[in-house]
């Protein structure tokens, strides 16, 4: 009889100590250990209880976390990693995830910055791209996603317009292709591919008027007025 009492003792220490040091899955153990013992031990079901219901929590906060990082929410993730590091003090894998934590948010803000910059500078497929990895870190990101978006449209309007003033060339619609070159322009200044588009409307539109012109020369010429064809180049 006192074999079983210092051993039920022995368990129940064994458990409050590892309850005490957040050690829950011993704690559990431990606490069965003293109920095999003396399956009417209130004390030994208390243990248990407490060292389940905190592995529970403890548990459930990690995985809210671990969710919280993967879709960005770094605020939310943080929250959760510091109630369970209040739980378990000097956690390895709670640690862990702050860690990572602050890797992705200094990624995060890295990607951003370089991203705003390259719209600001109309390098749309930079902004695009940097945008892209700053979403990596932070999924879901209003911002992120806000300069990716204009970026995108920038770079799909500047194709239209592009496409536009090259059909209205093709066409000897030179005005119109010249306010479409000029809308470009404004959405990526000084583009060479833009700039030398405007180039080639230009001349189109010299070699055109001259080509008309020396047609009208002609036709003056061949109906005998010689004073009107003098005017034409």
């Amino acid at each position: 009889m006192a074999e079983k009492k210092r051993r039920l003792l022995s368990a129940l220490t064994k458990a409050e100590e590892a309850l005490k040091e957040a050690r829950w899955h011993e704690a559990i153990k431990r606490a069965e250990e003293a109920l095999r013992i003396n399956k009417h031990s209130a004390r030994a079901r208390i243990i248990r209880r407490k060292a389940e219901k905190r592995l529970t929590r403890f548990q459930n906060l990690i995985t809210s976390a671990q969710k919280a990082v993967r879709e960005g929410r770094f605020v939310k993730a943080l929250d959760c990693l510091s109630e369970a590091l209040r739980m378990r003090p000097g956690d390895a894998g709670v640690k862990g995830l702050k860690d990572e934590i602050k890797r992705r948010t200094e990624r995060y803000h890295s990607m951003v910055a370089v991203a705003e910059q390259a719209l600001k500078a109309y390098r749309y497929e930079d902004a695009i791209r940097y945008a892209g990895e700053a979403l990596k870190a932070k999924p879901r990101d209003p911002k992120a996603r806000s300069i990716r978006a204009k970026a995108q449209e920038c770079e799909k309007r500047l194709a239209e317009l592009l496409g536009q003033a090259r059909a209205f060339l093709g066409e000897n619609r030179f005005a119109e292709a010249a306010k479409c070159i000029e809308g470009a322009l404004k959405l990526k200044p000084d583009d060479p591919e833009v700039l030398a588009l405007k180039r080639e409307a230009a001349e189109r539109e010299r070699e055109y008027r001259f080509a008309k012109a020396l047609e009208a020369a002609k036709a003056a010429l061949k109906q005998g007025r010689h004073n009107e064809a003098l005017r034409h180049p």
